[in-house]
């Protein structure tokens, strides 16, 4: 791409289309020039606080955390229902992991 106005014209064309984009060095400049890499790690880091706070949260919301109560005694921890209990991938992830690969496999047959 030459100017910011042909990259922001492909990127809406792509993204209307729900395809993805190829960021060359040059429009890599450019968006690094207008902030977007700074933006992306602004929300980067906004996001793993969130979920850092929801890890947190979920880790004391209301259970026994095993301390000893007043009588010195501690209550039974509940087992977990699942043994991949916190381990599923949010709901996006793997379609966006078959995308890139499938990308990534055009690629490297072309």
């Amino acid at each position: 791409m030459a100017t910011l106005i042909d990259l922001a014209r492909h990127w809406a064309r792509q993204t209307q289309k729900g395809k993805g984009i190829r960021i060359e060095g040059a429009d890599l400049d450019l968006l690094n020039a207008i902030g977007v890499g700074e933006m992306i790690q602004v929300k980067a880091a906004e996001e793993q606080r969130e979920l850092c706070g929801q890890r947190l949260m979920n880790s004391t919301a209301g259970g026994n955390t095993g301390s000893p109560t007043i009588d010195g005694g501690t209550d039974p921890s509940a087992r977990r229902s699942s043994r991949s209990s916190g381990t599923t991938k949010p709901l996006g992830v793997t379609a966006s992991a078959r995308r890139a690969q499938r990308t990534s496999n055009r690629r490297k047959t072309s």
